[in-house]
């Protein structure tokens, strides 16, 4: 346990004098971890409400998103934090309260070897009884981290663009939702090393 385990100390002669100070660590579960750049300390999936607050997301025992109240509105992980190499995608059932959608494609990092004409996109589309459908939203292919919000709702005007503040991309659109969507992570090509790939994740907020 944590109260009963000292803690890691270092020892440093200063003017003749021995200090001694506690280095940054935290628990690893049987003893105190060093905390550094080869063991960061421990990170949860966080994502902003509309009021600019953040948020942890979690899961279930079996791995199911958890889908949480934020105001009116309702935040859904659809892909947990991850490093892929190959197109990730969520197929989603539209709640029937939700008048729309803000789609929320984090990519925190990007590592490989890309040639002309390769990269990742993020994709927002339509789905009906399994067949993905050409209606939705979908960015440029890209090589480089950044934040992709594509909203999509029956009244552009419920969205604050001003609020939004990304450093990426923004796609509105105005259209019905229909009974499923997906959310896509799609990977074009690139080469990549044993500890290579897209570092992303995404959630959306459906809109009350």
């Amino acid at each position: 346990m944590p109260q009963n385990t000292p803690m890691k100390r270092q020892f440093t002669t200063i003017d003749g004098r021995t200090v001694m100070s506690n280095l940054p660590q935290h628990w690893g579960g049987n003893d105190w971890k060093i905390t550094g750049v080869d063991n960061p300390l421990p990170v949860g999936n966080y994502v902003q409400t509309q009021a600019g607050v953040w948020i942890p997301q979690k899961g279930s025992d079996d791995g199911a998103a958890d889908v949480r109240l934020t105001g009116n509105n309702v935040v859904e992980l659809i892909t947990p934090r991850g490093i892929f190499k190959e197109t990730k995608w969520g197929l989603v059932d539209v709640p029937d309260f939700a008048k729309g959608v803000i789609a929320v494609y984090v990519i925190r990092g990007v590592t490989g070897t890309f040639s002309s004409g390769e990269g990742f996109y993020t994709q927002t589309r339509y789905n009906s009884n399994g067949v993905s459908l050409p209606i939705g939203l979908q960015s440029e292919l890209s090589t480089s981290p950044s934040l992709f919000v594509h909203v999509i709702s029956q009244s552009v005007n419920l969205i604050d663009n001003s609020k939004v503040g990304i450093a990426g991309e923004l796609r509105v659109t105005s259209m019905p939702l229909p009974k499923r969507m997906e959310f896509n992570l799609r990977v074009q090509g690139g080469i990549f090393g044993d500890d290579e790939g897209i570092d992303g994740e995404v959630f959306v907020e459906w809109i009350v």
